[in-house]
């Protein structure tokens, strides 16, 4: 069991981050991937172009680089979301209040593909509770070459570096020259960030899998939001759409 200590606590919050090294079992992270890998035969069904639950990997060939939401088709994920040792330890990041969930995906990232530009969140959830925090779940072990996720603690504190409002990335400069953290992970390693914090991720470079799962809570007694948060996902995912496509968008 995972003994979270107060200057973890503290330092999650000073920092907007938080490493926990070993903190799932790597035999448990194996079956996971296991399961991951079988959704494209198990639920090909949901594999489509204007299905938003899907995105694809910009490597060839293309297969799918995300699953979004992808608890309800994958039980050992919907297990691990609601595991007691992740569940106590966000109890203690909220200060003794339960965590809710908020979203859920799973990013494959296989080989050659594609990473994430400089952002922060929150820039997707604005008018959510600002208490949302994400666990990122190492299914497989992440690097540089894989294109492992960098975040830059502390910068949460400002709040959002664009416009109220506004849906973008962030300017790079923003964090020119201040320094930043690679989670660079094994498998069944786990990182806490906050959705203010900003945070990028590399292409995979490399010959292997960067499987990774990303959960999204917030303090429970903000209420249940879900549902509400999924409708938002897909209203903003069609209005990025070109006009003709809008209309065929959905969410299975």
């Amino acid at each position: 069991m995972m003994n979270l200590t107060d200057n973890d606590v503290e330092r999650y919050h000073a920092d907007g981050f938080l490493h926990l090294p070993g903190l799932l079992d790597p035999a448990r992270m194996a079956a996971v991937a296991t399961a991951v890998d079988r959704l494209p035969q198990t639920h090909s069904h949901l594999i489509h172009e204007d299905n938003i639950r899907i995105e694809y990997s910009l490597a060839k060939p293309k297969g799918v680089w995300k699953w979004d939401p992808v608890i309800d088709i994958c039980p050992e994920i919907a297990a691990l979301a609601a595991d007691t040792i992740l569940i106590e330890v966000l109890t203690r990041i909220f200060r003794g209040s339960p965590p809710r969930l908020f979203k859920d995906k799973m990013i494959l990232k296989p080989p050659g593909s594609q990473g994430n530009d400089l952002h922060q969140d929150y820039t997707w959830w604005q008018g959510f509770p600002d208490s949302l925090l994400t666990v990122t779940i190492a299914i497989d072990g992440a690097d540089e070459q894989t294109g492992c996720t960098e975040l830059w603690p502390g910068m949460h504190r400002q709040g959002l570096y664009h416009a109220p409002g506004k849906m973008a990335m962030i300017d790079p400069a923003v964090v020119a020259g201040r320094p930043s953290r690679l989670f660079v992970s094994r498998p069944g390693d786990v990182a806490l960030f906050h959705c203010l914090t900003p945070h990028r991720a590399g292409a995979n470079r490399s010959d292997r899998n960067r499987r990774q799962l990303f959960l999204t809570y917030h303090d429970s007694a903000a209420g249940d939001y879900y549902q509400a948060h999924y409708r938002h996902f897909l209203s903003y995912r069609r209005a990025m759409l070109p006009p003709e496509r809008r209309a065929a968008c959905h969410l299975a």
